[in-house]
Order: C-alpha cells, then sequence, then structure tokens
C-alpha cells in the first residue's frame, strides 16, 4: 500500500516514522501543481480546472469538504500526478 492511500501527506511522518520523506513527496506535490498550472497557462479557472474541482468535489457547496480537506486532496492529487509520471519515464 503507498502512503497516498491513507492520505499520509503534507508534514505528517510516513508509515516508518520519516519526517523528510513526507516533506519530499509534498515538495513534490507542490512541483506538479505548479507544473500542471504552467501548461494549462495559469487559466486556473478555466475548463480544465474547474471540470477537476467539480469531478473531485462536487458542485454543492454544503456537502464541500472543509477547505483543510480540500488543500490535502490538491497535494494528494499533485503527489499522484508526479507519482504517474515517474512510472511513465519508466515504461509501465
Amino acid at each position: 500500500m503507498s502512503d497516498y492511500d491513507e492520505g499520509v501527506l503534507a508534514f505528517k511522518p510516513t508509515n516508518d516514522g520519516r519526517v523528510g520523506a513526507s516533506i519530499g513527496k509534498t515538495v513534490d506535490a507542490l512541483w506538479q501543481l505548479a507544473r500542471l498550472a504552467v501548461l494549462s497557462k495559469f487559466k486556473l479557472r478555466g475548463a480544465y480546472w474547474k471540470w477537476r474541482a467539480e469531478t473531485a468535489f462536487g458542485t454543492n457547496v454544503k456537502r464541500m469538504p472543509s477547505r483543510a480537506a480540500r488543500l490535502r486532496a490538491v497535494l494528494q492529487y499533485g503527489a499522484w500526478v508526479g507519482q504517474m509520471r515517474r512510472l511513465a519515464a519508466r515504461g509501465r
């Protein structure tokens, strides 16, 4: 099971207690999010990002997770993007 499955991110220790590894994953997640922002030409209110937000969190404001939970989810998405890019680079 990966660290991302349990939501272990954003400066929390990993399963083996190493905080540094988690900080590295958070930095990588932020890097991937910045990369996606550049690729979308910083149109953060554009069609792609609007679609991402709606599919991740829905449109019903009353059922939306807290701001902190949304931030964790966005960081986890960035970490997932990095993980998928690394797997693709390996040829998997």
